[in-house]
């Protein structure tokens, strides 16, 4: 057999070529640094020693074919609709026709610059680092993504969105986004802006888990499958008794819209309002924060949000500047006139 490991081509790629407790290595290992070759045949040797060495060399869109379908649909509906998005859209094209084996830190790094390169943000980068490894795990289950303490270039180089004041969206300001939402639109974004609930959520309400009469929202949400009991006020009673009712309880209100269509058309909407930087989910932050602002402790808005964490319900519920001056007025009542102790003789 000849050497185990040698360049080929111009470019001086490695390849290697050998048997392995009776298998045969025979591949591209990706590099022109022969060291870092060594170690990657050195991957294709364990793989072997583990027994799974053909669903090592196995092609990436396989096992992404095999997490649709079989790790998926254990998901919420949020969730298989997200993450399929993130296959299609972003891993897919950018690791189809590479083996499980190529799909190294290095590999994972230059990914993650080339994300970054077209604005991705930290958040969903997560999202779709978290998709990748548990594709890569149904064949290399000790298969761990780069840490930024080894590799420099996986800190974050687009800074998440800074919330100002300035964000905090009045009623008045959501109901201009909404005068420019698409008419079979407008109520889902309504009952999104007094409940509180998720787009997806909102799509798929029906009749079942609405109960005027005792003027409550109760549902599991789809994201966290956390169960949430929504007081209904009002203007979301009167949003919900304009719609119709389909006969069946277990129908939604809105049977034939898309959650990635009312995204859409809501952006556009937030575009034409001059209120650029938000989007659907803005209205959560909406509820959280009109609560918060009248006197709602945190722990009732945490609750009517379905949050696991306070801290959660803290990033979304923002305290507005006239509730700050009005907090002041606590060290003005009841006044007490203070004076400095005399001094005895």
């Amino acid at each position: 057999m000849p050497e185990h490991i040698f360049a080929r081509g111009k470019r001086g790629i490695f390849h290697a070529d050998c048997r392995y407790m009776g298998q045969r290595i025979r591949c591209s290992l990706g590099t022109t640094d022969r060291r870092y070759a060594e170690r990657q045949l050195a991957e294709h040797k364990a793989a072997i020693e583990r027994g799974d060495y053909r669903a090592y060399v196995g092609k990436f869109e396989d096992f992404a074919k095999q997490y649709v379908d079989q790790a998926l649909p254990q998901k919420s509906d949020h969730s298989q609709e997200r993450y399929g998005q993130i296959i299609r859209t972003h891993l897919l094209p950018f690791f189809k026709g590479k083996s499980l084996a190529e799909i190294d830190c290095q590999l994972v790094v230059t990914f993650k610059l080339h994300r970054e390169k077209t604005g991705a943000k930290p958040s969903t980068l997560k999202k779709e680092l978290r998709v990748l490894k548990d594709i890569v795990r149904l064949a290399n289950k000790g298969f761990q993504l780069p840490t930024a303490q080894d590799y420099p270039l996986m800190k974050w180089a687009n800074k998440p969105k800074q919330f100002d004041k300035s964000m905090i969206l009045e009623e008045a300001d959501f109901l201009k986004i909404v005068g420019f939402v698409m008419e079979k639109y407008k109520k889902i974004c309504l009952i999104g802006m007094f409940s509180g609930l998720r787009l997806a959520d909102v799509v798929n309400l029906c009749p079942k888990e609405v109960d005027l009469r005792g003027e409550t929202i109760g549902k599991y949400q789809g994201k966290t499958t956390n169960w949430v009991e929504i007081p209904i006020c009002k203007k979301l009673k009167n949003t919900l008794n304009s719609l119709v009712w389909p006969l069946d309880k277990n129908q939604s209100f809105f049977p034939e819209v898309s959650t990635k269509a009312v995204t859409t058309n809501v952006l556009r909407a937030c575009k034409k309002a001059g209120l650029e930087k938000h989007s659907f989910k803005s209205s959560r932050h909406f509820t959280a924060t009109q609560l918060t602002n009248n006197d709602v402790p945190i722990e009732v808005v945490k609750e009517w949000m379905g949050h696991q964490s306070i801290n959660t319900t803290m990033i979304y519920s923002k305290v507005k500047k006239d509730t700050l001056k009005r907090a002041a007025n606590a060290f003005d009542d009841d006044e007490v006139s203070a004076k400095c102790p005399q001094k005895a003789k």
